[in-house]
C-alpha cells in the first residue's frame, strides 16, 4: 500500500513539473510585434472590402498593407478609429505581387481601430485574384 501511495505522489510531482504554464490570451506577448489584422481576396473589378478590428486586439501605432498572389491597384484606404474619427491613407497606386506598403503611422499615436476600408482591384495577366493583408503594429 505504501508503494502505491509513493507512486501516486511521484506521478503527481511529475505532472506538475512537466506542465507548461498557460499563456495569457487577451494581451499580445510582445507589444512591439506586428500582428496580422485580416486579409481579403481582391476582385478584378473595382472592389470595396472591409477588415474589422476589435478592441480586444489592442491599440496600434502603425499599419502595413501586403499583397499576395498578384498585383493590387489601390484606389483608396480609410482607417476608422474607435473614437469615430478616420484617416485616409496615401498609398502607392499599385502594390506588386509580394510587395508591402511603407510603414503607415497612425495620427494620434496609439489608436484603437474599428475597421479599415479598401477600394481596389486586381490587375494581372495570369487571371488569378490577388490577396491583401493588413498588419498592425502595437
Amino acid at each position: 500500500m505504501k508503494t502505491i501511495a509513493s507512486l501516486a505522489w511521484l506521478l503527481v510531482a511529475i505532472c506538475f513539473a512537466t506542465a507548461a504554464p498557460t499563456p495569457h490570451t487577451t494581451l499580445p506577448v510582445n507589444l512591439n510585434d506586428w500582428e496580422k489584422l485580416g486579409d481579403r481576396t481582391v476582385d478584378f473589378a473595382v472592389d470595396k472590402d472591409i477588415i474589422y478590428v476589435t478592441a480586444l486586439e489592442g491599440k496600434f501605432t502603425a499599419l502595413k498593407i501586403k499583397s499576395k498572389s498578384g498585383a493590387i491597384n489601390l484606389h483608396k484606404v480609410v482607417v476608422h478609429f474607435g473614437d469615430g474619427t478616420e484617416q485616409t491613407i496615401e498609398t502607392p497606386d499599385k502594390l506588386a505581387d509580394g510587395a508591402e506598403s511603407r510603414v503607415i503611422d497612425l495620427k494620434g499615436n496609439t489608436r484603437t481601430i474599428n475597421r479599415v476600408v479598401f477600394w481596389y482591384d486586381t490587375k494581372n495577366f495570369e487571371g488569378k485574384k490577388a490577396e491583401v493583408e493588413l498588419w498592425g503594429k502595437h
